[in-house]
C-alpha cells in the first residue's frame, strides 16, 4: 500500500495491481462560487467519510488482511491559480503513519519551485516538507480513529479552500485507489519507500522514531542496542523510491579492542561490514532491493542483522567485564 508518493510515484520497475474507484465530484463548482468557508463545511464531512474508508489503523476491521506492499490513496484534483491542476492526496498503508501530499499535475511546472513564496511558507508552517512525487510537499499524519479521520478531513478542506486557492467555480474531482505494489504470485519488491521501511520495522515489533531530518531519511530503534535503518540509492532525486536499505550501528570503543571484536565476529561469516574508526566500532550492512526481493527476505535480513548486533553487544560487555577483573 504505498502511501504514495502520491500518485503513487509509480516507476515502471514497480509492478502494481490496483482497484480504482472514481466518485462523482466532491464539489461540482458553481457560478457565482460559494464562499470558501461554506465550501469547506460542505466538503469536509464527505472527505472524512472517504478517508475513513481509505485509512488503515490498528483494529480497523476493513484492514485486517492488509499486507506489506498494500496501499490506499484518496485523491482530490482541482484547478488553482497558476496551475492547470493541483492534487491533494491522502495515502495510507499498514503499520505506518499516513501521508498527506500536495503536488501539481504532470502538465504543470514543479510545484515546489514555482508555487508562490507565501504558499510554500504556509505549507511549511503547517508541517509540510519538500518530498513526494512531482517535487511537491508532504507531511505525516497519525490517523488511527474516526476522530482523527475527521481532523484530517477538516485540514484538507481548509487547504483546498484556503492557501491552495480553489475558486469554487470548477469541480473538485475525487478518486480512491486500493493497490498492491508487489508481484502477486511471489510478492516481490523492486523498490522501497521510507514508509515501507517504517512498516517493516514496526511490524517486527520494533519501537522506532524518525531520524533527524538534516541527517537524511531513516529510523532509529528506541531499545538498546540502538541502530539505524535508512533507505539507500534513491531511484531518481525526489522520487522517494529506493533501490536498497542500509543498517548501521556504532558504539564507542578503543581501536585495539574494536579490532579484537572484528576478528572474533568475522568467524560468523556475516555480510556485515565492520570497521574501527577512531574510537568507534562501526557496523554496516546494505540490503539490495533492486532486482526483486520478497517480504520474507527483508524480514530475514532484519532478523539476522539484529542477531549480529546483539552478538557484538554481548561480546563487548564480556570484554569490558574481563578488563575490569
Amino acid at each position: 500500500m504505498t502511501t504514495a508518493d502520491l500518485q503513487l510515484a509509480e516507476p515502471p520497475a514497480a509492478p502494481e495491481q490496483q482497484r480504482r474507484a472514481s466518485d462523482s465530484p466532491l464539489h461540482p463548482g458553481t457560478d457565482p462560487p460559494l464562499a470558501a468557508a461554506e465550501i469547506a463545511r460542505w466538503i469536509a464531512p464527505q472527505i472524512a467519510e472517504r478517508i475513513e474508508r481509505a485509512a488503515w489503523w490498528p483494529g480497523h476491521t476493513l484492514r485486517e488482511d492488509w499486507k506489506l506492499g498494500d496501499y490506499s490513496v484518496y485523491a482530490l484534483t482541482f484547478p488553482a491559480p497558476g496551475f492547470k491542476a493541483l492534487h491533494v492526496r491522502f495515502v495510507s498503508e499498514p503499520d505506518a503513519a499516513a501521508m498527506l501530499e500536495v503536488s501539481a499535475s504532470n502538465d504543470d511546472p514543479h510545484f515546489r519551485t514555482t508555487a508562490p513564496d507565501s504558499l510554500r511558507a504556509t505549507l511549511t508552517a503547517a508541517g509540510f516538507r519538500p518530498g513526494g512525487v512531482r517535487a511537491g510537499y508532504c507531511k505525516r499524519l497519525m490517523v488511527e480513529s474516526r476522530e482523527e479521520c475527521q481532523a484530517a478531513a477538516e485540514e484538507i478542506a481548509g487547504l483546498v479552500t484556503g492557501c491552495l486557492g480553489y475558486t469554487g467555480r470548477e469541480p473538485i474531482e475525487q478518486g480512491h485507489t486500493f493497490g498492491q505494489r508487489t508481484e502477486s504470485a511471489r510478492r516481490v519488491f523492486t523498490l522501497l519507500t521510507l514508509r515501507d521501511i517504517e512498516r517493516l520495522l514496526r511490524s517486527s515489533k520494533l519501537v522506532v522514531y524518525a531520524r533527524d531530518r538534516k541527517a537524511g531519511p531513516g529510523f532509529w530503534t528506541a531499545e538498546k542496542p540502538r541502530f539505524l535503518v535508512a533507505p539507500y540509492l534513491e531511484s531518481w532525486p525526489g522520487s522517494g523510491w529506493y533501490r536498497a536499505l542500509r543498517f548501521r550501528f556504532s558504539t564507542p570503543m578503543e581501536a585495539e579492542r574494536a579490532e579484537s571484536v572484528i576478528e572474533l565476529m568475522r568467524r560468523r561469516r556475516s555480510r556485515v561490514e565492520m570497521t574501527a574508526i577512531g574510537d568507534q566500532l562501526l557496523l554496516e550492512q546494505c540490503v539490495l532491493v533492486e532486482g526483486g526481493v520478497t517480504e520474507e527476505h527483508l524480514r530475514l535480513q532484519l532478523r539476522n542483522w539484529r542477531g549480529f548486533v546483539a552478538g557484538v553487544s554481548a561480546l563487548c560487555r564480556r570484554m569490558e567485564e574481563d578488563a575490569e577483573d
